[in-house]
């Protein structure tokens, strides 16, 4: 059924896709967040060339958002949850206080209880940490585009701001 799901999903697409729905797709159940999130992490060049003009898409339409809204918020807090292996966490455990750099587009929220609710799914796995990441940004001087997405997500409620 799923299968059947993503392939009706690959039509529509097929179809209907334009540059100004780059931020949509990427927020439906769909293969492409999956499928390219996967490729950026691993660093998989093939697929990432095969992908690149969506990911140009998303990226512009996500600086199109920025430049539109950075002066519309002051300092804002985001979280986001997620699972993370444990080799990683314990590196990460290290890193405390520090810079990350993160080789994908990134969904935070700006609510806590949805942040949470993505790291208590993951904590369901016991070869996985549950991670949930406290970020503070000013917009105004974010060096990173970042979009709040309350007219473009699939997922309205989640109150996501996506980072290029």
């Amino acid at each position: 059924a799923d299968a059947d799901y993503q392939l009706s999903l690959i039509d529509e697409f097929e179809l209907e896709y334009n540059k100004e729905l780059a931020i949509e797709w990427y927020t439906k159940e769909s293969f492409l967040y999956s499928m390219m999130n996967r490729a950026l992490r691993s660093q998989d060049i093939e697929t990432i060339m095969k992908m690149g003009f969506f990911i140009l898409d998303l990226h512009k339409q996500i600086e199109k958002i920025y430049n539109e809204q950075k002066n519309q918020h002051e300092i804002i807090t985001v979280y986001r949850g997620q699972s993370m292996l444990l080799d990683e966490f314990e590196k990460l455990k290290t890193s405390i206080g520090a810079l990350l750099s993160f080789n994908n587009f990134l969904s935070t929220s700006i609510d806590l209880n949805i942040s949470t609710q993505f790291a208590i799914r993951a904590a369901e796995n016991p070869k996985v940490n549950a991670v949930l990441f406290e970020m503070i940004v000013d917009p105004k001087i974010s060096s990173v585009p970042l979009a709040f997405l309350a007219e473009n997500s699939s997922y309205k409620y989640e109150n996501e701001i996506l980072f290029s």
